[in-house]
């Protein structure tokens, strides 16, 4: 199969390759029409609808096709950090996990540069909502969602196999230019205190990238709601689906838990669901290494909320857009609110 370089150029031919590709049932697609969705930084995002000339019983009427930017500073940028052969890479690791919920890969591939990619995958739209970063996650979302990083973390804690993952991303030591422009972005959004916050956290985000953690494993890196999909059926119970793994990492697992909380629950909410977070993560952990305390965690938390605040500085690279100001001031608000109460009070 050729690689996509634009959306234009996809075809019933080039999906049917990828749908045998992957082990599915072959079936002659006849027209594919493509939508562009989601908000995404360093990728565009399509649904695919599809038509089939004849009997297409248990083959998919959607796909999801994943692309490199049509930004070409953005594609650039993404590609020489690695973001696009990082996802490549998790594609094929994630289908060796079949308890992690995460859509099925029918396809993926990387251009030999790193700058453009194309993956194409299950659509669960028909079963799932998509997270909202702006109107943010509820408790129990949050609970299903630790419960797939429990997953991921349990299968890579400690182990040897870690250091054979070359392809996986590294911390990336951005954010004092990261702050700078979110400053610059949304000087008349953020309060004097949200921006004396941002920029007392620099000394700590430069203690963070130093630090070497007790414990590592396979990371997320970007677990917000944006980035996860969730199946309501039941309300009380949800099902979360952990999408976007193009900053996947080695690193604390406690990075994952304190981005997805400090980014994705409402400030009001935060408290309630914290400790309570933390506590059932370490209960479902410690089955497998009792030595992880919830002591243990708790100061891991405590480290790792700058985690939170280095990542939203990256975002602050992202293009400018309505949308992206308004998600970069959610997640700065929220951010800032965690800082106070963990390092600043």
């Amino acid at each position: 199969m050729h690689l996509l370089t634009h959306i234009d150029e996809i075809s019933p031919t080039w999906v049917s390759a990828a749908l045998a590709q992957s082990g599915t049932v072959s079936a002659d697609i006849t027209d594919v029409a493509h939508t562009p969705i989601g908000n995404g930084n360093s990728s565009e995002t399509y649904q695919l609808a599809l038509k089939y000339a004849g009997q297409a019983a248990g083959l998919p009427e959607t796909l999801i096709l994943k692309i490199h930017s049509e930004n070409p500073e953005t594609a650039e940028r993404a590609g020489a950090a690695g973001v696009y052969r990082c996802e490549h890479q998790m594609a094929g690791l994630l289908m060796s996990l079949p308890d992690l919920r995460v859509p099925q890969f029918y396809h993926s591939a990387v251009s030999d540069d790193g700058h453009q990619a194309n993956i194409v995958m299950q659509d669960l739209s028909g079963l799932c909502d998509a997270g909202d970063q702006i109107v943010g996650t509820t408790p129990a979302q949050i609970m299903a969602t630790i419960s797939e990083l429990v997953k991921l973390h349990k299968r890579f804690w400690n182990a040897p196999e870690l250091d054979e993952l070359p392809w996986t991303m590294d911390r990336m030591p951005m954010h004092r230019e990261g702050a700078a422009m979110i400053k610059q972005r949304l000087a008349d959004r953020l309060s004097s205190e949200q921006i004396a916050i941002i920029d007392d956290s620099l000394p700590y985000i430069d203690a963070w990238l130093a630090r070497v953690p007790k414990d590592r494993t396979l990371i997320h890196a970007d677990c917000r709601a944006d980035n996860i999909l969730f199946d309501n059926s039941e309300p009380a119970h949800p099902k979360a689906y952990l999408i976007d793994w193009a900053l996947a990492s080695v690193g604390d697992p406690m990075a994952d838990i304190a981005y997805l909380i400090s980014s994705s629950v409402k400030t009001e909410e935060r408290a309630a669901c914290e400790k309570q977070a933390i506590s059932y993560y370490v209960g479902e952990i410690s089955q497998a290494f009792p030595e992880y305390t919830e002591e243990l965690a708790i100061e891991a938390y405590r480290q790792n909320i700058t985690a939170s605040m280095s990542l939203t500085f990256l975002a602050g690279f992202s293009p400018q857009t309505p949308h992206t100001d308004l998600l970069l001031e959610t997640l700065i608000r929220r951010n800032c609110a965690t800082l106070k109460d963990w390092l600043f009070s």
